[in-house]
């Protein structure tokens, strides 16, 4: 129950998604014009659905690994390697952090 948030993010996301992209075809398609801020709100989407759906599969412990490492060996190899995973994580998620938090100052600083 603690990652239900996530799910209904997760769930919500993709449908507004979902309804972007049909208005935006049903719109084009009788009008040949189209919604001009569909990309963008579909990129941050895409982006906060990632985030999300990736921060609910490290707290599930699902996140991408190779199995054959990260299962097999002595107890105290699968710890460090799990312990360096999680590390690695950590590293890009915050990198992730930082480098959006300069391109949103960036579109401040210019008036974008």
């Amino acid at each position: 129950m603690p990652l239900a948030i996530e799910d209904w993010l997760t769930v919500i996301i993709m449908a507004l998604l979902a309804l972007i992209t049909f208005a935006n075809v049903l719109v084009r398609y009788f009008t040949n014009a189209s919604f001009a801020w569909t990309e963008e709100v579909s990129v941050f989407l895409m982006i906060v659905l990632s985030m999300v759906a990736g921060s609910a599969a490290v707290a599930r412990n699902r996140h991408i690994r190779i199995e054959y490492f990260a299962d097999s060996g002595p107890e105290a190899r699968q710890r460090a390697l799990a312990k360096f995973g999680a590390a690695m994580v950590a590293l890009l998620f915050g990198l992730i952090a930082v480098l959006s938090a300069r391109v949103l100052w960036d579109d401040v600083q210019y008036g974008e």
